[in-house]
């Protein structure tokens, strides 16, 4: 079976688990030798036909990951309709190209920089503050600030160009392309925090019961 068939069962189901008639839980999830594999339970009753005929739900998928890139499981957790994503934050560094942050000249105001690349840092669009940068000591006026996806190291640029620092980016390649990394996303979180999400280079799915 492919994910298709999955996503074609999600579709019947998709009003009683929203109205929270039906429910999906995270059972388990295994490592195998080229991927990993979780155990959806589906349970809970949905309607079907003009007449509303009650049709209970026991049902168990494994979704299949292969070549997983990063993930997040919250085991026995209530899970959101799992989407398979493309366009998502946390993809997005793995997506993107990848930018070098120089600079040549030492900041004006070296004791507000932290703050002032703090203020343009969008944590729900790039992560935790300090994860691509700033590092090193800029007071020694040369070097690499920070490296990133584009779009934050231009964002961090306008700040060393307002501290006189005579910045300059250095773009790299993209580190994938949009059909080598999914997000198969568990818990409906459409920021770069999420607690329950696998990212890999493609998905299957089998139904067992």
């Amino acid at each position: 079976m492919t994910w298709t068939d999955l996503e074609q069962r999600l579709q019947e189901l998709n009003q009683a688990i929203e109205e929270h008639f039906a429910r999906i839980t995270l059972v388990t999830a295994s490592v195998q030798a080229n991927g990993l594999t979780l155990s959806l339970d589906f349970s809970g009753v949905y309607y079907v036909g003009k007449d509303a005929l009650e049709q209970p739900i026991d049902e168990c998928w494994d979704v299949h990951a292969q070549d997983v890139q990063e993930h997040q499981l919250a085991l026995g957790s209530d899970l959101l309709i799992p989407q398979v994503q493309r366009d998502h934050p946390r993809l997005r560094g793995h997506l993107s190209a990848v930018a070098g942050l120089y600079y040549a000249a030492p900041p004006t105001r070296p004791n507000e920089l932290v703050s002032e690349l703090f203020r343009v840092h969008d944590p729900a669009e790039y992560g935790p503050f300090g994860m691509y940068g700033p590092y090193g000591n800029v007071e020694v006026g040369y070097g690499e600030l920070a490296s990133g996806p584009q779009a934050l190291m231009d964002a961090y640029l306008e700040v060393l160009e307002k501290q006189g620092m005579r910045p300059n980016i250095l773009s790299g390649t993209p580190a994938s392309t949009s059909n080598e990394v999914q997000l198969l996303n568990l818990s409906g979180e459409q920021e770069w925090a999420m607690s329950c999400f696998v990212l890999a280079r493609s998905f299957t799915a089998n139904r067992v019961r």
